[in-house]
């Protein structure tokens, strides 16, 4: 998943093609940028296209993403509204109303954080974004909730 500020908001953008390349050198905030093979979908082998319209994350709700590191893996919701601390190097933090993810395998790795994760449904139901990924361990994959995290940067998901 990729922000990019364009004309003053704020744009989630499920993938950069591998072939295009940016470089953010004093970039001024509210210039519009513009990026030749920007897509609104992951690569070949990922899910698609995310739908515009966001889906609240319910217990063994079936989900999916794509990552940086591990590419498209899927998974199940198995806790919501959890309590998570994250150790970092200069500390701890804590995390309320996350949504915890197990997978079928191993749901991410380090390098996925930023993924957008989204439903795994027939339809219409299918490709809806859920959550944002942000830490994991070897069985388990935490994610904020997507819509405060669209709502806090009043951005929208641009998708089929």
């Amino acid at each position: 998943m990729s922000w990019l500020r364009l004309g003053g908001k704020w744009h989630l953008f499920p993938a950069f093609r591998a072939e295009t390349n940016v470089t953010f050198d004093e970039f001024p905030d509210d210039q519009l940028l513009s990026v030749e093979k920007l897509g609104t979908a992951t690569p070949e082998n990922g899910y698609g296209k995310p739908r515009p319209t966001t889906v609240k994350g319910t217990l063994n709700m079936k989900v999916q993403k794509y990552g940086r590191t591990t590419g498209h893996t899927h998974g199940t919701i198995t806790g919501i509204r959890a309590t998570i601390t994250v150790n970092y190097r200069t500390g701890k933090a804590r995390f309320v109303n996350q949504l915890v993810i197990t997978g079928k395998g191993m749901f991410s790795q380090g390098g996925d954080s930023g993924s957008l994760i989204v439903s795994e449904a027939s339809g219409n139901l299918d490709r809806q974004p859920v959550g944002l990924l942000f830490a994991g361990s070897a069985n388990s994959t935490i994610a904020n909730p997507i819509d405060p995290v669209l709502k806090r940067f009043g951005i929208t998901i641009d998708g089929s």
